[in-house]
């Protein structure tokens, strides 16, 4: 149950109601399913818990999103225990903060790998398209602090000296 009481009758009761099933208590008000040119558009319906405005009653609702991973992770229907599981992930946290470390993110000033097709000592340019990669692991936590963000900008400028020269 809520931790309020009704503001009509003072009872508790459970935020998301259920119009029907064994929980519903008799005798109930039926209400009159027709369409007159005499509805009042503030009509009342019927509700199983006598209140004077009503609460969130578990309709739908939409979720916006923008930004890495928002039209893969939030995109169309899903039900409402997803969310935080969807933020979750694209955030890093709790079970899926291991997503976010390793190197795989291009946030370490690490050699790359050069694939047996490139010559030895070649330049070798990292498109930046691997930086919008969301594969298992994607960049860390560090990479916001201003030191991992200074090492990174150096291994850029330092990869590019080699690229061209």
């Amino acid at each position: 149950p809520d931790s309020k009481v009704s503001d009509i009758d003072g009872q508790p009761y459970s935020t998301l109601l259920y119009g029907n099933g064994p929980g519903y208590s008799t005798p109930r008000t039926i209400p009159i399913n027709t369409t007159t040119q005499n509805e009042d558009r503030n009509q009342v319906h019927g509700s199983a818990v006598p209140r004077q405005w009503a609460t969130h009653g578990g309709e739908d609702v939409p979720v916006y999103a923008l930004g890495p991973l928002a039209t893969t992770l939030f995109t169309g229907t899903f039900d409402q225990s997803y969310i935080p599981h969807a933020i979750a992930y694209s955030a890093c946290l709790g079970e899926h903060a291991q997503r976010c470390q390793g190197i795989d993110n291009y946030t370490a000033c690490i050699v790359p790998e050069v694939s047996s097709v490139s010559a030895a000592g070649a330049p070798v340019v990292i498109a930046s398209s691997v930086m919008a990669d969301d594969g298992a692991r994607t960049k860390s936590a560090a990479a916001s602090s201003s030191s991992a963000m200074f090492s990174y900008t150096m291994c850029i400028v330092v990869a590019l000296k080699f690229a061209v020269t």
